[in-house]
């Protein structure tokens, strides 16, 4: 956004670069007049501060300061990383609905790990216009009098651009030589992006599907997209498909679509690492037009990345939940993958949801928004079936065979009939079977580890974290006991603590003993194991799912990262070993986690050409989130959840603004709750038209203790929270005031996914 010729704003709002409350607000600069057609709202400049000089960017420009003394911005910073007015319209909108900062909403908006890389750019001696039309005479006598400074116009001369580098280290010259020929004006210096090699060309795979036959049902979705895509019209989507159902392909063929219209697309997926084969079809079918997102990727390639598509090299963005602030000029399309996954929520300040961002990004282009799952999140799914977004249905796969079946067992009959195994006669008879038929078994646990605790016999002492209020966790391999919070590590032991018994005894079930089990069972079979544990180097997750794709193992065991984006033809089995690891946690949302882990885990089985079967082991065969999983019945489980989320008035049908004190003091913390609920508490007394806005705690987190630090919280709940923000926001300034943030250490997350 240009300043028009006939403006006289000299004055410029400017949002510094430090990230702090005291400084969360505009501060006023002049604009000098040598610059002021560089500055324009969304500039990054650099202005002084204090004795700093800081970089900062332009929020708006003024006529008229509000203060009297005003300090000129230095200078331009970097133009190339100016935010666009459709991000200076977005920022006041994510930082009012997500309680942060303006500068940490800015910071969305740059290339990733931009402080550091932008040192890294490469400097270019280029000649110029005047020195390509001076004489010969020019040259004679410059070699005469300066034969060093004719030496680099030479050769410049021949190739008119090079980087400063390569020109110091081939002729041989120092710098000052160069900058009198800049002085003289004969050569610039430009700034251009480091060059690299492509991370992401490792990711294609000749495997990926090309030609492909689209079903009926794929036909009929694509044809309802296509036509808001053609008519230019904002609408959103809800693809409800099964596991197998092709949805992939629908994107694919949409995305397609909208290039033909000169138009670019975003893609977000849950985790790309774990998505192989997506990233794969999507290199393949669309040569040369995708750039990668996310965290996986070295640093230096997403900040390539950030810039092939800032400058349009690219007009297709596959990444993860940042990816949505890519720098894309007016997308057409946005499509989110798995649309139920946690993981498109920031667990950290700022606290966003990429489905809320992507949603406002598409109502101002104009796009259409596309979201698919097999198990939809509870609230999309009711805005779909209220008419909010249109909801289109597949319940076939894109295979010739049908859903897996499923068989529930009952581990109490189990126990009741001396089987202490970890796996279900059943369990181990279809595993038997499928292996000697040449067929492949995934197991699904959802805990890393050998044991989930360790318990004494004799008093009933569980051996837990001394820093937070969690069980350890026995891992067999490195013979240690490990808090998956804080990493605190200690051996496992050989008497109670408490008693002095040695009847200590493991107890729960990871993909450590899993693995171990298998191998007992079948020692003339390859187990592989995929958890955080076996993939914490780089291109571990691609290597193992290639390796079991392959064939070269015949079993693969793990935790959720196996359950989503993992086509494998060759599984015929998947055994759910524990199903019922979520179900009685502290959150509301748990019996949907629960269904929609399951379920999708269970669509592995059977994508090949043979038909797929499930095992479900669990204590809780009743369980309206396991029960429906059997029936492949996500309807019937919506129907019960929706019901029990409207009794209790919980999401859809409220929004929850959660604050969370940390603080190393448990009574620092339960006080400074108890201030800010009394402050909440007045200010809705006050305000008029609260609705049904009500104050739940404060109490102890589910989590009470995490690395030493204690955690309280308290939630408000009802209708539009957001509409009282800025009451709020004064609320919390005053509280601030009171508590220092060395003591207690406050976190507001706006609907939160997580309640532990």
């Amino acid at each position: 956004m240009v300043k028009n010729s006939g403006d006289k704003m000299q004055f410029a709002e400017v949002i510094v670069d430090i990230v702090t409350d005291a400084v969360d607000r505009a501060f006023h600069y002049r604009v000098p007049e040598e610059i002021e057609e560089e500055v324009h709202p969304g500039s990054r400049v650099i202005v002084p501060f204090g004795a700093r000089q800081i970089p900062g960017y332009v929020w708006k420009l003024i006529e008229k300061p509000e203060v009297e003394k005003v300090k000129n911005i230095v200078c331009v910073d970097d133009e190339s990383v100016a935010l666009n007015e459709e991000f200076l319209e977005l920022i006041p909108w994510f930082c009012y609905r997500y309680y942060c900062r303006t500068i940490e909403a800015i910071n969305m908006f740059l290339p990733p790990g931009y402080e550091r890389m932008k040192n890294l750019r490469e400097k270019y001696a280029v000649l110029t216009p005047e020195s390509k039309q001076k004489p010969d005479d020019f040259w004679k006598k410059m070699a005469q009098k300066a034969p060093r400074q004719n030496e680099v116009m030479q050769i410049m001369l021949r190739e008119e651009e090079l980087s400063r580098k390569n020109l110091i280290k081939e002729t041989g010259v120092t710098p000052t030589v160069i900058n009198e020929l800049i002085k003289k004006g004969l050569l610039k210096i430009e700034e251009r992006e480091p060059s690299f090699q492509l991370f992401n060309e490792k990711y294609g795979e000749k495997d990926a599907k090309t030609n492909v036959v689209l079903t009926h049902e794929q036909e009929e979705i694509i044809a309802r997209i296509f036509k808001s895509l053609k008519e230019q019209k904002q609408d959103n989507f809800l693809i409800h498909g099964v596991t197998g159902s092709g949805k992939t392909e629908v994107y694919l063929e949409c995305i397609k679509e909208c290039l033909k219209q000169e138009k670019s697309a975003i893609v977000l997926v849950p985790e790309i690492a774990l998505t192989p084969q997506m990233v794969a079809y999507f290199k393949n079918r669309l040569p040369g037009e995708v750039a990668l997102l996310h965290s996986q990727l070295p640093q230096r390639e997403r900040y390539n990345q950030w810039f092939r598509i800032k400058s349009g090299q690219c007009r297709v963005v596959l990444g993860t939940r940042s990816a949505i602030f890519a720098p894309l000029n007016k997308p057409g399309l946005i499509i989110i993958d798995e649309e139920q996954e946690n993981s498109y929520k920031q667990e950290e300040t700022p606290r966003y949801h990429a489905r809320e961002v992507a949603q406002w990004r598409a109502n101002y282009n104009g796009a259409v928004l596309v979201m698919g799952s097999a198990t939809p999140s509870i609230e999309t799914y009711w805005k779909a079936r209220s008419g909010q977004m249109q909801l289109l249905e597949m319940k076939k796969r894109a295979t010739p065979f049908s859903l897996p079946g499923v068989e529930i067992v009952d581990m109490r009959e189990e126990l009741r009939s001396g089987n202490r195994n970890i796996f279900s006669r059943v369990m181990f008879d279809k595993i038997s079977r499928v292996l000697s038929d040449g067929e492949q078994v995934l197991l699904f646990v959802n805990r890393r580890g050998f044991s989930n605790f360790v318990l004494c016999r004799e008093c009933g002492h569980v051996v837990r974290c001394p820093h937070c209020s969690v069980s350890l966790t026995f891992h067999a391999a490195k013979k240690l006991m490990i808090c998956h919070y804080c990493f605190y590590v200690s051996g496992p032991p050989e008497i109670c603590p408490e008693c002095r018994s040695t009847y200590i005894k493991y107890f729960g079930v990871g993909t450590q003993r899993v693995e171990e089990e298998v191998n007992k069972l079948f020692p003339e079979r390859r187990v592989l194991r995929m958890d955080r544990d076996t993939t914490t180097r780089q291109g571990t997750h691609k290597h193992l799912w290639k390796e079991f794709r392959e064939g070269k193992a015949q079993i693969l065991v793990g935790t959720q990262m196996v359950a989503k984006g993992m086509d494998f033809p060759g599984v015929t089995l998947v055994g759910v070993v524990a199903a019922d690891t979520g179900i009685h946690l502290p959150d509301f949302r748990a019996s949907e986690r629960t269904f929609q882990l399951i379920a999708q885990v269970s669509g592995r089985a059977g994508r090949g050409g043979r038909k797929g079967e499930v095992i479900i082991q669990t204590y809780h065969p009743g369980h309206y989130s396991i029960a429906c999983v059997k029936e492949h019945d996500y309807n019937s489980f919506y129907e019960e959840e929706i019901r029990q989320r409207h009794e209790l008035a919980y999401p859809p049908f409220s929004e929850l603004l959660r604050f969370l004190f940390v603080s190393e003091s448990e009574g620092k913390g339960h006080n400074a709750s108890l201030d800010l609920a009394r402050l909440l508490e007045n200010l809705l007394e006050k305000e008029e038209n609260n609705g049904n806005l009500e104050i739940l705690g404060p109490a102890p987190a589910p989590l009470f203790k995490i690395k030493k630090y204690y955690r309280y919280q308290l939630i408000i709940k009802g209708e539009n929270i957001n509409r009282l923000s800025d009451s709020i926001r004064k609320v919390v300034r005053k509280f601030k005031n009171t508590w220092n943030p060395s003591d207690v250490r406050l976190v507001i997350d706006f609907n939160p996914q997580v309640m532990l």
